[in-house]
């Protein structure tokens, strides 16, 4: 009798735990755990001396902001930086020939920094003079992987003039710029938490989304975010019909082809907003707006390139298709000639388009 009571208890105890969790709500925008930021001395490649004046100002404007540590480094020198370097440069500037090295800091001192002061990122930076003005470009990377120049966010700024002074004058829009791209950074690492915790079955579905809509009010401009929203959202695709359309169309407006971080990230969760718009338009009947979406994708986003040629095919079919019901045959003939530029010999529509074309021939 009483191994039973126990069993029943224990058992009213895990119901209760699990009622806990599934009620427990996701996270709100709360930066209670900072960002810790090591800020090396920005290389002079004039002179391959290493410069701490202009990397404290960045360090001193960057500590201002609420979710920012910057933790303190020993003074570093050259050693710091790699022997190869990460870029050359060349360019001309009326008579005077230019050129110069980017030079990349060492992996073994950010492993070293992030095993002994814990910090999450290394900013580090190169000043370089183009032209007869002082430039600096500032890269700020994870210290829990090898750097890579792809992956790793550049933040760059030109002096009025040429001296050291003026260019570190620029030093707080650069640390606005690096402490814009660490809040989107803390608000998406937030948001994948959430999203872990909804595929644990620890959070509600309604309770992610609401969570996603919070963090994308904190940050609208970032295509990652955006992207967990519109993944969830398809999970009730009926329900949230127009939200999948507007979410999609979202990311295909802030999309720019050179992103390549966001063009991973939608492929990581095996989102084409391009693939999700059109057909979105194509169960409303606009074949227009699906064919001009597919004519973009197909230009600046070709990863489905096989999707969007059949889709095209299709869709122009279909749009000859409605001409040709509402009598104008000459339009009609345009279309199906459009779907037969883009339709394989395998597909169940070459028939259709083809004959499509007889009967509008004829007209």
């Amino acid at each position: 009798m009483m191994m039973h009571a126990t069993i029943v208890k224990n058992m009213a105890y895990a119901v209760i735990m699990l009622c806990f969790f599934l009620i427990l709500p996701a996270h709100a925008v709360d930066f209670t755990d900072k960002a810790r930021l090591a800020v090396f001395p920005f290389l002079d490649e004039a002179s391959l001396t290493v410069r701490n004046d202009i990397s404290s100002v960045i360090e001193r404007d960057l500590i201002k902001y609420g979710f920012i540590e910057v933790v303190p480094l020993e003074r570093e020198d050259t050693d710091a930086y790699e022997m190869e370097p990460l870029s050359l440069w060349t360019g001309v500037e009326g008579s005077d020939k230019q050129g110069g090295i980017v030079w990349n800091i060492r992996h073994q001192v950010i492993q070293e920094i992030r095993a002994s002061k814990h910090a999450e990122y290394a900013v580090y930076g190169n000043i370089m003079k183009v032209g007869r003005m002082l430039e600096i470009e500032v890269r700020v990377s994870k210290t829990d992987g090898f750097l890579s120049k792809d992956e790793t966010p550049v933040f760059s700024t030109s002096a009025a003039g040429t001296t050291y002074h003026e260019l570190s004058e620029k030093g707080a829009d650069l640390s606005a710029a690096i402490a814009e791209w660490l809040k989107g950074e803390r608000v998406l690492g937030m948001a994948e938490e959430d999203v872990r915790r909804y595929q644990g079955r620890i959070v509600s579905y309604s309770d992610t989304v609401a969570a996603m809509e919070r963090y994308i009010h904190e940050y609208p401009q970032s295509i990652p975010l955006r992207a967990l929203l519109l993944d969830l959202h398809l999970k009730e695709k009926i329900k949230y019909k127009q939200e999948v359309l507007d979410g999609a169309l979202t990311i295909i407006d802030l999309y720019k082809p050179p992103a390549d971080p966001d063009m991973r990230y939608l492929l990581s969760l095996s989102l084409d907003p391009f693939d999700i718009a059109a057909e979105a338009y194509e169960e409303k009947g606009e074949w227009s707006n699906a064919i001009s979406i597919r004519d973009r994708a197909l230009s600046i986003f070709p990863f489905k390139k096989i999707r969007h040629t059949e889709g095209l095919a299709r869709d122009h079919y279909f749009q000859g298709a409605a001409y040709e019901e509402k009598g104008n045959f000459a339009k009609a003939l345009d279309q199906y000639n459009r779907a037969g530029g883009y339709v394989s010999a395998s597909s169940e529509y070459h028939r259709k388009i083809r004959d499509g074309i007889k009967r509008t021939e004829k007209k």
